[in-house]
């Protein structure tokens, strides 16, 4: 779908407890010269709840980056998102067992008899085990590869004077779930000419959470 219209972080936010993982591809190209980043609002005419919630998404990261909305301003905003139908990947797991380690654990026990002298004495020896990779398994699970497209462009000359490029893999097959973690990776990447990075952040990191909250998502 194409639309016409219209603070960077620590790296201690990058830190994430339990949770999944979230690896984007993100590439910038920034071609704006002045210091005013500034793009038209857009129309949402005709546009469907889920479309709105995304494309809103995408408008308040960009805020949130030091964009404008502006009427006035001479930039259009082109946003694409896709989402594959996935494809069957298959993979081995390790399979975790007990093996000896080749060492042995003595045990004694004696009972002696209270009335008499005599006594019994068992000794045992016990072979010690150790965890460890005994063999694998094979699966399968289905990969999703997510794509957004953010550019802005000159009205009159459709002249194109940023854009990011953004993918992941994985097995969210729920785009919207899966954009703000794509998206938190912008304020993670410079204002160069040309960027490119792999991120990898947390769902419960720091920065996510922060994030998420600043632009309304879910």
């Amino acid at each position: 779908m194409t639309v016409y219209g219209c603070g960077s972080a620590s790296p201690n936010f990058l830190q994430y407890g339990n949770g999944d993982k979230y690896t984007t591809d993100v590439e910038i190209f920034n071609g704006i010269t002045d210091s005013i980043k500034t793009f038209k609002p857009p129309v949402f005419n005709n546009m469907s709840i889920e479309d709105k919630y995304k494309f809103g998404l995408i408008i308040n990261t960009l805020i949130d980056d030091g964009w404008r909305a502006d009427e006035q301003s001479g930039n259009l905003l082109n946003v694409q998102y896709t989402i594959d139908d996935g494809k069957e990947e298959t993979y081995s797991s390790p399979v975790l067992g007990q093996v000896p380690t080749g060492n042995s654990q003595k045990s004694t026990q004696v009972t002696v008899n209270p009335y008499g002298n005599s006594a019994n004495i068992t000794s045992t020896a016990t072979q010690q085990t150790r965890l460890a990779v005994t063999g694998y398994t094979t699966n399968t699970r289905t990969v999703f590869t997510r794509i957004i497209k953010i550019s802005v462009v000159k009205e009159d000359t459709s002249e194109e004077v940023w854009l990011c490029n953004m993918k992941s893999s994985g097995s969210t097959d729920n785009l919207s779930v899966v954009m703000p973690h794509m998206l938190a990776t912008l304020s993670l990447i410079g204002d160069g000419n040309h960027e490119q990075k792999e991120i990898t952040l947390g769902d419960k990191s720091i920065h996510v959470l922060e994030f998420k909250s600043r632009i309304g998502a879910n």
